[in-house]
């Protein structure tokens, strides 16, 4: 599972908030193995005319953690 987050406590908690939604498992009864940032090989997005970036960041974590809060902005959900 890739969990965008901006630190290692943070992509934790999402897991298991997406692990108790999707499998019903709690953290008692799970146990997280290992954790790692993947780093990208080129973080800019290029298209057949220009470079492109919708959310004005470098990094693909960094442009969705900036859509999430967007999003969140937007329709009151949860950043």
């Amino acid at each position: 599972m890739t969990i965008f987050a901006p630190d290692q406590i943070v992509a934790k908690c999402r897991f298991w908030c997406f692990q108790r939604r999707l499998r019903k498992v709690k953290k008692t009864t799970g146990k997280i193995v290992s954790t790692k940032r993947i780093l990208e090989k080129t973080p800019l997005h290029d298209s057949r005319s220009d470079t492109h970036n919708m959310y004005r960041d470098l990094t693909v974590g960094g442009a969705i953690i900036q859509c999430y809060s967007d999003n969140s902005s937007r329709h009151r959900t949860r950043a």
